[in-house]
């Protein structure tokens, strides 16, 4: 094929994937886009890392999730993450509360992002195939539906940008190989800053560092058929190790210097989104092998796709005898052996296995466990593989009839793709439209039902998906705690003290409660059934797990505590939240309420006083600081309450019937 009409053809590649991801394009944010692309949180809180274009060292030494603003990460990925903010600034700055031309642009450069990997994939093919059957391998690049899954998320981007420099590090690494003197000195010196690229793009990109040896040793080895694996190695490891060690080691310094600044220790993955962080390592290796495989079945056969899977997806293997494990153990090492025997002889074949492999194996869990289960997202680079299989098939396939069926099975393979494609990139929409569809594509992911059961406005709908969330993993406790407060509501109150009690029964670590709200509404169904006394162990234990939350509310929660409980176990909760975090709310503030409200207003006065600044400075304390006035005219210091008084008499905002206390109080003590 000339080089003009491989040229035409290629543009006919770009423009069939160009319109089979179109439909993506109406996309808005989705699951983690609302929380590291969207520049205004939904707790409409700016992101600070997307809503403002900071100093680039700035991302360069912040962790993935710093603009969250929730909790710290081990994840490192600054270069993604300024991608998300230099497109924002670029293109959506005046996008103001229209979601979608906010994400359009986002959604766009995924999208170009994407048709450069087409394009690259087509150059790295070639490096061992010929025009006609890369041309074909790059179209199935282009078209694989595993692969709409990080383009049609504005996330995926993570999986996007590492494998467009990876690739590009890679050609320019070649070229520099087949040069000499100060071009091959330029060239290699491109190629190490496009991986350390890659790999502030997302870690796994790590990978691209021994794949460039491996493609050395494929180009280099079949070519010298009396030539021994070291007599290669030692020519191509030198080359190899100049490029990739630098790029290696400034991500290692920036990652340990990134993570040397997070102020506290990121938390374990939950079970619920990985359970293979929890489970011992043997049976790890099991379920991450038997996952794995089923990555390759994904990547042959990806009609059926999900956003997510965790807890429940798949089962948990303890046996290395299941035969679950036996089935893609024997593929994957089957995959292995074939591919090292065919080093030689068919090269395109050994690269294609280890494409697979070696991308793969760093986000299978095998060699650690990461955030999640699986995700067919992280199959963007890896699936490159199927791509080398059908270019050397299509460059080996000589009889006709051969041919003929080979062509056939790839055009089914290449329409149903391209439908599969078209149809999910608008399922990513937003999040009501992607968990509603993907809930019924995969039913036993308890992940799925929690959030189809938050978006769900319809009672016995929200039941039904909470009840197939904790049927999938039965230590849900948040699903527990929705139901036990749905059938509270309902009057159902055995069965809302059974789910209460289910869900206090979890053990930690398995979601993302706490179990301060299980152990709340549990105590306020006590309440209402008579049983305060049966009701204090579980909101001590709720001041226990939150306490923070306890004395931002205690305010009003003291309203119908005070009505239940005698005042010295409330100052005794007030106790145990202020062990648990001293100096997180006003503890002084609410003692010194219940004080007074008891008639013990020598505590009053001395527990008042201690927030007394901050009780003149807001006006919705104005009552407390009624209260400092009359404990101190109660304890003989008059001209001190008279100045509170005439302090709070300032206040423009004050009520008229509290206005009138204290003229009554200002009086008195005047008098």
């Amino acid at each position: 094929m000339s080089r003009g009409r491989a040229t035409l053809l290629l543009w006919l590649v770009l423009a069939v994937t160009l319109i089979a991801y179109a439909p993506s394009l109406g996309n808005r944010f989705a699951m983690d886009d609302r929380v590291l692309a969207k520049a205004v949180l939904d707790t409409n809180i700016p992101n600070p890392m997307v809503h403002e274009l900071r100093p680039v060292t700035e991302y360069f030494s912040r962790d993935y999730l710093a603009g969250e603003a929730r909790t710290p990460s081990y994840m490192y990925r600054p270069l993604t993450a300024w991608s998300y903010a230099l497109v924002y600034h670029a293109f959506a700055r005046h996008a103001g509360d229209d979601e979608a031309r906010e994400a359009l642009p986002q959604h766009i450069v995924n999208l170009l992002l994407h048709l450069l990997g087409v394009w690259l994939s087509y150059r790295v093919l070639r490096l061992f195939c010929g025009r006609g059957p890369s041309l074909l391998g790059a179209l199935v690049f282009g078209l694989h539906p595993i692969r709409v899954e990080a383009v049609a998320n504005i996330i995926g981007r993570a999986e996007i940008l590492p494998f467009v420099l990876g690739a590009a590090a890679l050609l320019v690494y070649e070229s520099g190989a087949r040069k000499r003197g100060t071009d091959r000195a330029w060239r290699w010196a491109t190629s190490a800053v496009l991986l350390f690229l890659a790999f502030c793009s997302k870690e796994s990109a790590l990978a691209w560092a021994p794949f460039l040896l491996v493609v050395g040793i494929a180009r280099d080895w079949p070519s010298r058929p009396d030539a021994r694996l070291g007599s290669v190695l030692r020519a191509r490891l030198p080359g190899v190790l100049a490029v990739t060690v630098p790029p290696v080691m400034l991500f290692a310094v920036l990652y340990a210097r990134m993570i040397g600044l997070l102020t506290e220790t990121p938390p374990p993955v939950y079970y619920l989104m990985n359970p293979l962080q929890h489970e011992p390592v043997t049976t790890r290796i099991w379920t991450a092998t038997m996952v794995w495989g089923y990555g390759l079945l994904k990547t042959l056969w990806p009609w059926s796709l999900s956003a997510v899977y965790g807890a429940g997806a798949f089962p948990i293997l303890s046996d290395p005898m299941d035969w679950r494990f036996l089935a893609a153990f024997g593929a994957l090492a089957g995959m292995l052996v074939a591919g090292l025997l065919q080093v030689t002889r068919r090269p395109v074949l050994f690269v294609a296995m280890a494409t697979f492999l070696g991308f793969g194996f760093i986000t299978s869990n095998l060699p650690l466990p990461i955030g999640v289960i699986f995700g067919e997202r992280h199959y963007y680079t890896s699936a490159l593989a199927l791509s080398f299989v059908v270019a050397w098939l299509a460059g080996s396939l000589a009889a006709r009839r051969a041919r003929l069926a080979g062509g056939l099975v790839l055009g089914a393979w290449l329409v149903t793709a391209t439908v599969v494609v078209w149809n999910r990139g608008p399922v990513w929409r937003d999040n009501e439209t992607l968990f509603f569809h993907d809930v019924r594509v995969q039913p036993n992911a308890a992940r799925l039902h929690w959030a189809a059961a938050t978006l769900s406005k319809d009672p016995e709908i929200k039941r039904r998906h909470l009840e197939a969330a904790v049927a999938a993993f039965p230590n849900f406790a948040a699903a527990w705690e929705q139901l036990g407060f749905l059938d509270a509501r309902a009057n159902r109150v055995a069965d809302a003290e059974r789910c209460f009690r289910r869900g206090i029964a979890c053990p930690p670590g398995m979601d993302f409660t706490d179990g301060y709200d299980l152990h709340y509404n549990y105590a306020l169904l006590l309440i209402r059934t008579g049983r305060a006394d049966q009701a204090r162990q579980h909101l001590e234990a709720a001041a226990r797990l939150r306490p923070f939350q306890l004395g931002a509310n205690v305010a009003t929660e003291i309203q119908w505590m005070r009505k239940t409980f005698p005042i010295p176990w409330i100052l005794k909760l007030l106790e145990i939240g202020e062990a648990g975090a001293p100096g997180a709310a006003p503890w002084s503030l609410h003692r010194g309420m219940l004080a007074w409200e008891g008639h013990d207003f020598r505590r009053a006065e001395r527990e008042l006083g201690k927030t007394i600044s901050q009780i003149r400075a807001r006006p919705d304390l104005a009552w407390a600081h009624y209260c400092y006035a009359d404990s101190l005219a109660r304890n003989g210091k008059r001209r001190a309450a008279e100045s509170e008084c005439e302090r709070i008499l300032r206040r423009e905002e004050l009520r008229q019937e509290l206005r009138a206390r204290v003229e009554r109080l200002k009086t008195s003590v005047g008098g």
